[in-house]
C-alpha cells in the first residue's frame, strides 16, 4: 500500500473498517469485537459510535493468526460459534454477514464463497473448533482448520466475487476502483 493503511482506505465515503464493523454491528449477530494491534489508534478512531467491542491486543503483531487467536480468547463462553470477518474486502456487508450466520450450526464451519463455489470469506466456526483456532500461528488465518476439517465445511454461495474480492495493494485498490466507475 505503499504507506498507506488499506483499512483507512475509503469505499462510498468511509473508512473501509468502519464500513465492515458497522455491517458487522447491523447483522444478526449476537456481538461485534474488533481485534486492533496496539499500534492501530486511527483504526480505533474510524469506530467511534460503532457498536463493535475492540481488542487491543499486541498478538496483532504476528499476523492474522494471533488476531485469531486474541479475538476468540475474547469471546465469553457463552458463545456457540464466531464469524471470522475480513476488514478488507469491500463486497462484504452485512446481507452477506447474515447469509452465512443463517446456515451457521453447533458443529459445523459455514463459509462464504463466489457465485460459481469458490470459497471464500467470511467463515463462521462452531464453538468446538475454537482450540484449534487458539492454536493457530502465521499469516494464513485459520486455513489449517479448514484444512483439517474439510468434511465439516459448507459453503455458501455469495453474489459475484463478493466472497474473494480482497483488497490487499495499491494495485488491488486501483483496479478495483476503476472497475466502480
Amino acid at each position: 500500500m505503499l504507506g498507506r493503511d488499506k483499512l483507512l482506505e475509503k469505499v462510498d465515503g468511509v473508512a473501509l473498517i468502519r464500513r465492515s464493523s458497522d455491517a458487522a454491528a447491523r447483522s444478526k449477530a449476537q456481538k461485534v469485537f474488533v481485534v486492533l494491534g496496539e499500534q492501530h489508534a486511527a483504526r480505533k478512531a474510524q469506530l467511534r459510535n460503532v457498536n463493535v467491542e475492540i481488542v487491543v491486543t499486541s498478538l496483532a503483531a504476528e499476523g492474522m493468526a494471533g488476531s485469531i487467536r486474541a479475538g476468540i480468547a475474547r469471546l465469553p463462553d457463552s458463545f456457540d460459534g464466531a464469524l471470522l470477518l475480513l476488514p478488507d474486502m469491500p463486497g462484504i456487508g452485512t446481507e452477506e454477514i447474515d447469509a452465512v450466520l443463517a446456515h451457521a450450526r453447533l458443529d459445523n464451519i459455514v463459509r462464504a464463497a463466489s457465485c460459481d463455489g469458490t470459497p471464500g470469506n467470511p467463515v463462521y466456526f462452531a464453538k468446538r473448533f475454537f482450540s484449534e483456532l487458539l492454536m493457530l500461528e502465521g499469516d494464513s488465518g485459520a486455513r489449517s482448520v479448514l484444512a483439517a476439517y474439510s468434511e465439516c465445511v459448507s459453503l455458501v454461495r455469495l453474489p459475484g466475487d463478493a466472497a474473494l474480492l480482497d483488497l490487499d495493494t495499491r494495485d488491488d485498490w486501483n483496479a478495483w476502483r476503476n472497475r466502480q466507475r
